[in-house]
Order: structure tokens, then C-alpha cells, then sequence
């Protein structure tokens, strides 16, 4: 499904439905989550238009009162604004900045992969976490590696890739980077990841092919626990970084 070839995001609004399923079935359709629709809409537009909607939704939906004085706020057309009528204070939806890293082995014949709990087990992706106050990309990059799966990374560098990404907070993904040594013990952190491997690159660029070819059965789980038989859909900034690295030579 398109969102079409507007030129004005304000020209879409998004309205609560009640009634989904009656809808999707007079229309012969069908509604998917969120996260879905991130990972599959086919043009970068649309999902960018999305992520806008939602994140806009939810901020307006919350945000509600002056964090100075707790007077309610007036919502602004311009800039998307909410004013504070009594301090006239101005506020603009936050954005979080969050780093995601394509970690390699120095002769880039492996890649590091971790499973995440929100993910069916058939799915591996790459090291992902917010950047804390006070800490550059890099620095976010370097701890957010050590701290999930337990290695040191250097030769840290900034990919020309980026994504939107309004679920859980409203943030800008921006893409990385890494060289570590394999011969490093992985010690995951429990809470943010169910396992991490070192993967050659026939392995990965299997699972891709396998994602591309098999996209509908993607969130089916399949025992054992972790195998690693796809990577994330195409419409994934992580996607576009394994496939970076897929045409690379070792």
C-alpha cells in the first residue's frame, strides 16, 4: 500500500477508527501494526510520512501542559508548536538521536548480529541504543556495543544512511560503522538482547536472499531458539546497511 504522492505532509491527518476491521473489510484490505508498516511500505516517503503522523499523534496526545508553569497548552500551526498562553513559552516535539552499527571483523569477512526479545527468533539485527546526554555519536556507538554484547570496537565511522524511527520515542537512527576482534568473549546484556554471534558473510547474505524471498513468513517463530534465517525487512535502516556490506569485497 502507497500513501500516495503528496507534496504537503499536512495534507494527511490521522483519525482514531474504531471500528478497524469493518473498515479494512469494506475496503477488501486489512490494517498491520505499526512496526510493520515501517519494515514494509516499499518508498522511504511514505514511511517517512508515517513516522511523522505517528510521532505528531502521540506528542500532541501527551503533551498537554506547560513543564514551566502547568498552564495548558495552545497547539500553532506554524512549525508545529505548542504555546504556553501565560509564560509564552514555545515548545516543538523532541526528537531522541540513536545510533545503529554494522560491527565487522577487520578483514570484513563477519559481521556481528544480536537477537533482540521483541523479535521472532529467526531474526538477527545489528547493535541499536539511544545516545545519552553528553556523549557524541561515536562515544554512543562505542558504549552501546560494549554494553549489549560485551566488546571493544574501534575505527568507529558515520555511514551516510539514516531513519526516522517514532516508535517508543520519536528518533533519528543514524548509521555506523565498527571494527571489533572476534576473538573478544560476547557477554550480552540480558535485558536488551537474547543472543549475539559472529556471522560470515555467506551466512548473512543468505538470510538476506531469504528475506527477500520469503518476507510473509518472517514473524513466524520457528524451534529451536535463534536461528538466524532472516535479517530485517527491506524498509529497516538495518537492511540497507547489510546490504551495504554484502556488496563490499573482503
Amino acid at each position: 500500500m502507497s500513501l500516495g504522492n503528496m507534496t504537503r505532509l499536512d495534507s494527511i491527518t490521522a483519525v482514531p477508527i474504531d471500528k478497524i476491521r469493518d473498515l479494512a473489510n469494506s475496503l477488501a484490505g486489512k490494517f498491520i501494526d505499526l512496526r510493520w508498516a515501517m519494515f514494509t511500505l516499499p518508498a522511504e516517503y511514505d514511511r517517512n510520512l508515517l513516522s511523522k503522523m505517528y510521532s505528531l499523534s502521540e506528542w500532541n496526545r501527551t503533551f498537554k501542559r506547560c513543564p514551566r508553569c502547568a498552564s495548558f497548552l495552545s497547539r500553532c500551526a506554524a512549525k508545529t508548536s505548542a504555546a504556553c498562553g501565560y509564560c509564552q513559552s514555545v515548545f516543538y516535539p523532541p526528537i531522541s538521536p540513536a545510533i545503529i552499527c554494522l560491527v565487522t571483523n577487520r578483514e570484513n569477512s563477519h559481521a556481528l548480529l544480536v537477537h533482540l526479545p521483541r523479535s521472532p527468533n529467526t531474526v538477527y539485527t545489528l547493535i541499536a541504543g539511544y545516545v545519552q546526554n553528553g556523549e557524541s555519536l561515536v562515544e554512543a556507538v562505542r558504549r552501546e556495543v560494549g554494553e549489549e554484547a560485551g566488546v571493544d570496537c574501534d575505527e568507529i565511522v558515520q555511514l551516510n544512511m539514516s531513519q526516522s524511527w517514532p516508535i517508543q520515542n520519536n528518533s533519528i537512527m543514524c548509521a555506523f560503522r565498527a571494527v571489533a576482534d572476534p576473538k573478544q568473549k560476547l557477554d550480552i546484556c540480558k535485558n536488551e538482547l537474547l543472543a549475539a554471534n559472529w556471522f560470515s558473510r555467506e551466512e548473512v547474505q543468505w538470510a538476506f536472499d531469504n528475506t527477500t524471498r520469503n518476507l510473509n513468513h518472517i514473524n513466524e517463530s520457528i524451534p529451536p531458539k535463534f536461528q538466524f534465517i532472516y535479517v530485517p525487512p527491506y524498509g529497516a535502516l538495518s537492511n540497507r546497511m547489510i546490504k551495504h556490506w554484502l556488496g563490499e569485497k573482503p
